[in-house]
């Protein structure tokens, strides 16, 4: 979070412009980081180096599954 909150103190007031979504940006990251914890963060991110893309619900459901061996370049896929 330390680089968001600095480019927010470079940018300033005009970090929450629409033309700028760095405010956008850091509640995104922000929320992020409340609602997952460490050791998720790692088995998602061993899970995309083992070349089966990034799932923010680790394959437990939703909508948009990743097509099988497309690795690490894998897109969400609507109705697969």
């Amino acid at each position: 979070m330390t680089i968001p909150y600095q480019g927010f103190d470079l940018v300033g007031a005009r970090a929450c412009h629409e033309r700028y979504p760095l405010g956008q940006m850091m509640r995104d990251a922000r929320t992020f980081t409340l609602h997952f914890r460490d050791d998720l963060y790692v088995e998602r991110l061993a899970q995309l180096a083992l070349g089966k893309g990034f799932s923010a619900k680790g394959g437990r459901g939703g909508s948009t599954p990743f097509e099988e061996g497309t690795g690490a370049t894998a897109q969400a896929t609507a109705g697969a």
